[in-house]
């Protein structure tokens, strides 16, 4: 009996709707990343951010696809330093440091032939498509592959770069059955059918470009290996265009998030997919708000840094980025309420049907909105953004207390060095064993759900239904952690 489908292939079509799709903060992250790429350009150090944005991008592609391990501390220094085997140790990779390096290379190479394209140098083409193939996998030497049979035995064979597959590459998952891609035959006129069907998609909707593109051509699998890396490749292209990043998805991402998302997309939902990478590009923003500061001052120099210093006062007091930080922390004072009345709601559900557990809400005032500072400080570190303390924030705890007490936090800071007028959401836990235990001694807990990102160039209702669903998420994850530790 031959085996089961897990995913059965089929000629790609136009997609429905694609307004319907889109991730509308995206335009104002758009705009808020315009006005920061325009100061790194002022200060000539565009280029070098931009260097470290590329390594990055190299880096991670391959680690989605296995290819190789990267220890997150040699992710760091190749990011800042540059691609170079001298500094890599033997631990930080499952490669050889100069193989490693030729692949890190062919990378970013990669990302610099899409920067032609979107300089206008090349078009976007199945021969330039197979050229990125070939760019990319390079240093790629042989493929792994079944032979056709009963033995079905693993062989290494040669990898013919920039070439369409000559032979079927569905794999066969655990449980026995298929997913099916594209039969060789049918490749080079779906790759055609898949360029005409992009080129007719919104130009102003990147995100839903990025993520159709990206779907129809893993769907294809026009290659016998690579496809993955050709695939976000093409996925950074749109977002490029519109001035944002390349498609970074982190490792920690392949599984709970990335696949997932391309599953449902093989269903008929591209909706995950768009969204996933919406995130992507705002983890991206914060990150390139924050480090931006760090490519401004890194010229050495006691001049260059009292320079520094003045364009970084002058920059929090402009009155562009005063006015957003203005008009943000009022939504903030108004986000907070909300959570405090959804904290309260909680708190009177859990009194009433959990035996023994007392709970209590408290939200912040101008003199306790300072509290949790060492949790932002520590989470920012650990989510590679920089937190604005200098300037107001909010917060409100749900006290749970059963002996020892669990303050579940949602916190809203301003992020940024100054912060342009953006601001963040966290959410952590505290645990105290005693009732009198201070804060700097509790026990804290980073919640494993991504910060959310709110600018004040967002319309304010999507902006609060963004912030709805993501509280939702934030104090389900909250509440099962409170269970654990009963």
């Amino acid at each position: 009996m031959p085996p089961a489908h897990a995913h059965n292939w089929r000629a790609l079509e136009p997609l429905p709707e694609p307004e319907a799709l889109a991730s509308m903060e995206l335009r104002a992250f758009e705009r808020l990343w315009a006005e920061q790429r325009a100061r790194l350009t002022a200060s000539g150090t565009y280029d070098s951010f931009w260097e470290r944005v590329a390594r990055r991008w190299s880096i991670e592609t391959g680690i989605i696809e296995r290819i190789y391990d990267v220890s997150l501390g040699a992710t760091r220094l190749l990011i800042e330093q540059g691609f170079s085997a001298s500094l890599l140790q033997h631990a930080d990779s499952n490669l050889a440091p100069d193989h490693l390096i030729a692949i890190l290379d062919d990378h970013k190479a990669g990302l610099e032939h899409v920067m032609d394209l979107i300089g206008g140098r090349r078009e976007l083409s199945p021969g330039w498509i197979k050229e990125l193939h070939a760019v990319l996998c390079h240093n790629q030497g042989t493929v792994s592959a079944v032979e056709q049979g009963p033995l079905k035995r693993a062989l290494e064979i040669k990898f013919e770069h920039g070439s369409y597959k000559r032979l079927p590459n569905s794999p066969t998952l655990e449980d026995g059955s298929v997913h099916e891609y594209a039969p060789p035959e049918h490749v080079a006129s779906e790759v055609e059918s898949m360029l005409a069907h992009h080129a007719a998609l919104p130009a102003d909707l990147p995100e839903v470009r990025s993520a159709w593109l990206h779907w129809a051509f893993t769907h294809t699998h026009p290659f016998q290996d690579g496809n993955g890396r050709v695939a976000r490749a093409l996925a950074s292209i749109d977002f490029i265009r519109a001035g944002l990043f390349p498609l970074v998805v982190e490792r920690d991402d392949r599984n709970s998030a990335y696949f997932p998302a391309l599953r449902a997309a093989d269903r008929g939902n591209l909706q995950p997919l768009v969204a996933f990478f919406a995130k992507c590009q705002s983890r991206s923003v914060v990150q390139a708000i924050s480090t931006a500061e760090a490519a401004i001052t890194s010229s050495k120099g006691r001049m260059a840094a009292i320079q520094a210093a003045r364009e970084k006062v002058e920059a929090r007091l402009a009155a562009s980025g005063a006015e957003r930080r203005r008009i943000m922390l009022a939504r903030m004072h108004e986000l907070i309420l909300y959570v405090e009345a959804v904290f309260h709601s909680t708190a009177i559900e859990i009194r009433n049907t959990v035996p023994g557990v007392s709970s209590s809400v408290m939200s912040s005032t101008p003199a306790t909105e300072h509290y949790w500072t060492q949790q932002l400080v520590q989470i920012a570190k650990a989510r590679s953004y920089w937190a604005d303390l200098r300037e107001p924030r909010v917060w409100a705890r749900l006290s749970l207390r059963n002996g020892a007490t669990v303050d579940v936090v949602v916190a809203i800071h301003f992020v940024g060095n100054p912060s342009p007028g953006s601001s963040m959401c966290s959410a952590f836990l505290v645990h105290r064993d005693e009732k009198d235990t201070p804060v700097h001694q509790a026990r804290f807990t980073i919640l494993p759900v991504e910060p959310l990102l709110l600018v004040a160039e967002e319309e304010p209702r999507e902006q609060r239904t963004r912030f709805g669903a993501w509280l939702t998420d934030a104090e389900e994850i909250a509440l099962h952690e409170w269970r654990r530790s009963l």
